[in-house]
């Protein structure tokens, strides 16, 4: 058997390579191994969509064409997958294994047609491929790719904020847990696919070759990409707990699911008392912090000021949400604006740089600070009207 050594044959075994070392790393670290373990899958479908572009390319079909409809080729395990992953590493909604057993249902019927077509004789292929798979197979099945990743992609920007959301109700500063790295490459993705699909309907219309489109290699760098970022991510373990522990809705971490009414009962199982121990259970909230000027803790976490008063974070974070109006990284970060204000008002710290300012007053980033900064203010940190212009501390 001879092998083509061409460039695309050199770039595709390189490809290879490089997802399975990285399936092989994500399967072995222990930080997120349940989530990990299906991008893992993921992974090493790239891998065989790479692999049936390397048999193409380096003529070892031609020479082996027993080798037809090896089941390698299977897309509709791409968006669920991608969503299962990032499903297991939040861990905000339950999905038992019925739920995902219907979201791979796909995959697992294409693995099954692939693997029946690959247990006939030549021949049958050859009749397979030509009545079939040219003209009816592969056409549903790149619409369904499409269709299936967008839906999927839709619904992991969406348990993304949601975590994002509860993320601001335990930590006063979240860049680094906050998964920005992954709404990125998932737009990114996403961007690719719409470049993808515009390609296709040109080729169609205008008869030119799709492997002019690099699509494999492209969507495989991607993934890969995020694999790299997944591997270096922290266990979610100890973050999951914490905003279980502070939302109302959420699940219990060892998976058992409590029943919608029984959430009703409990969250109206509330008396007059309760109402005017939270009122001064408020009050008691701000003092700590402004006399103890706790926001100055860039790490600072509602379990900190539970501690520090003897509630539970889930009884601070609702006194604070409710009695507020706001989260608790909101309430916080409300106080190192003003006083980064105050600060930069007093021309006291003038050799001080905006960032070098910024992070006196609690903030650990860049990012952060000016992310925080726009959303509290509504301008710039080089602004001075944003400046003198004071967001009023909370009262009750």
């Amino acid at each position: 058997m001879t092998i083509n050594f061409t460039l695309n044959v050199i770039l595709l075994s390189i490809g290879i390579t490089v997802g399975l070392i990285s399936a092989f790393s994500l399967v072995v670290i222990r930080a997120n191994r349940e989530a990990n373990r299906y991008l893992a899958a993921l992974v090493l479908i790239c891998v065989g969509a790479l692999l049936h572009n390397f048999l193409i390319a380096s003529g070892i079909y031609d020479q082996k064409p027993h080798l037809y409809f090896l089941p390698v080729i299977l897309p509709f395990g791409i968006g669920p997958l991608l969503y299962l992953f990032i499903n297991r590493l939040i861990f905000l909604q339950y999905l038992n294994r019925s739920k995902i057993f219907l979201h791979l249902l796909p995959l697992t019927l294409q693995f099954l047609f692939y693997f029946f077509c690959f247990l006939q004789t030549p021949d049958a292929k050859y009749e397979i491929y030509s009545r079939y798979y040219e003209s009816l197979v592969k056409p549903l099945q790149i619409l369904g790719t499409y269709i299936s990743v967008g839906i999927y992609v839709f619904l992991s920007f969406e348990e993304i904020n949601h975590f994002k959301k509860h993320l601001n109700n335990f930590y006063s500063n979240s860049e680094k847990i906050a998964l920005e790295w992954l709404k990125k490459l998932l737009y990114l993705f996403m961007f690719y696919y719409l470049v993808s699909i515009l390609f296709v309907v040109v080729s169609y219309l205008f008869q030119i070759s799709e492997n002019y489109f690099p699509s494999d290699l492209i969507r495989c760098a991607i993934i890969f990409t995020i694999a790299l970022y997944a591997v270096k991510q922290t266990a979610f373990t100890g973050i999951q707990r914490n905003i279980q522990s502070v939302t109302e809705n959420a699940f219990p971490f060892e998976g058992i699911v409590i029943e919608n009414k029984e959430r009703e009962k409990v969250k109206h199982v509330v008396s007059d008392k309760a109402v005017e121990i939270s009122k001064e259970l408020l009050r008691n909230i701000i003092e700590t912090v402004e006399t103890q000027q706790l926001y100055l803790n860039e790490e600072l976490t509602i379990a900190d000021l539970a501690r520090q008063l003897g509630y539970s974070t889930k009884t601070i974070s609702n006194t604070i949400n409710k009695g507020l109006q706001k989260s608790f990284s909101l309430f916080i970060n409300e106080y190192r604006v003003n006083l980064f204000k105050e600060k930069k008002l007093s021309g006291k710290y003038e050799q001080y740089s905006i960032l070098g300012l910024a992070y006196e007053c609690g903030f650990n980033s860049k990012s952060t600070f000016n992310r925080i900064f726009k959303e509290i203010t509504g301008g710039s940190p080089k602004d001075q009207k944003s400046i003198e212009e004071v967001v009023p501390n909370p009262e009750i």
